[in-house]
């Protein structure tokens, strides 16, 4: 990622209602008819898919990066509207992409958990009631 820089904002910034609401660099380019640059967001990139790869992980996946293209194919918002637009499709995406983290952690932790048990098995002893075999909680 990119560190973004600091803004300075005018000095009774909230006291105008949130439609005034502008940095003083917004309020000089809005006075000059400058347009305001946009940067890009920046393409994420994770590891190549496995062939062990689940379906909702590829399609999660496909997803996201659908998504990200279409959201990079859209202009720098000029109005409010758009603004709003363009944030609606960029909270999807960071849902999208929070969900696909999600699935890989809880498989990390699962293969991490299982590992530990194929190392470390639990002391088990057979029920003399229902003979089956449990395993030994102190």
């Amino acid at each position: 990622g990119e560190m973004k820089s600091m803004r300075k904002f005018s000095k009774n910034q909230w006291s105008k209602g949130p439609d005034s609401n502008k940095c003083s660099e917004c309020i000089v380019n809005r006075v000059t008819k400058k347009p305001i640059s946009f940067k890009k967001i920046p393409v994420v990139k994770y590891p190549k898919m496995s062939a062990t790869a689940s379906s909702p992980i590829i399609r999660l996946w496909g997803e996201i990066s659908e998504k990200q293209m279409f959201i990079e194919s859209i202009p720098p918002p000029t109005t409010r509207e758009e603004a709003i637009f363009k944030a609606t499709h960029q909270k999807i995406l960071g849902e999208k992409l929070a969900e696909y983290e999600l699935i890989i952690e809880t498989q990390r932790l699962a293969s991490a958990v299982r590992e530990h048990t194929d190392l470390h098995p639990p002391n088990t002893d057979e029920c003399p009631i229902c003979v089956e075999t449990k395993p030994i909680i102190s």
